[in-house]
């Protein structure tokens, strides 16, 4: 008789342990209210920025700018994209911009000195302490923006609703 309940109980441990969730079950990585980033192109919709309404077997509900609803037939649905965080941004292309504009008002207000008391090569001067100063606005400039990335999903890995049904036995 203990046999048989050990028996019994490393069956049911063994079923437990295998059993995957039903596919209704399954939580992809989008729910509604999540925000993505569709591509429809039947629709217009290429790389739009939406919040999940609620999601259907054939069809998605998204909200894009505006708060319009928008309804995207799942096969209509070429690409789905969820934010992965904030990208870095390259600072040594915010400094060499902010030296560039730097460079032009430091030269714009070195030549607009008419003073005879100004000293000779005021505006390579000005010129060169605004790249320097723009350099250093554009790199704390370009550290401080960071792009959204995102992550490109499986359209198909967005699931609507669905009906599990289960069936139980009276133990004898």
């Amino acid at each position: 008789m203990r046999q048989r309940t050990i028996r019994v109980a490393l069956c049911l441990a063994a079923a437990v342990a295998g059993a995957a969730p039903a596919r209704g079950q399954e939580m992809g990585p989008v729910g509604e209210g999540s925000r993505v980033r569709v591509t429809a192109p039947s629709l217009r919709l290429v790389r739009r920025e939406a919040t999940v309404a609620r999601y259907y077997a054939d069809t998605v509900f998204v909200r894009v700018a505006g708060d319009s609803l928008v309804a995207i037939p799942r096969g209509d649905l070429t690409r789905v994209e969820v934010p992965a965080g904030r990208a870095p941004r390259p600072i040594g292309r915010s400094a060499l911009v902010g030296a560039g504009i730097g460079v032009v008002a430091g030269l714009v207000l070195g030549l607009t000195c008419t003073d005879p008391e100004c000293p000779p090569h005021l505006a390579e001067m000005t010129a060169a302490g605004g790249a320097g100063m723009g350099a250093l606005l554009g790199a704390a400039a370009g550290a401080l923006q960071r792009p959204p990335e995102w992550d490109a999903i499986d359209p198909r890995r967005l699931r609507g609703p669905s009906l599990t049904l289960g069936l139980s036995l009276p133990a004898r």
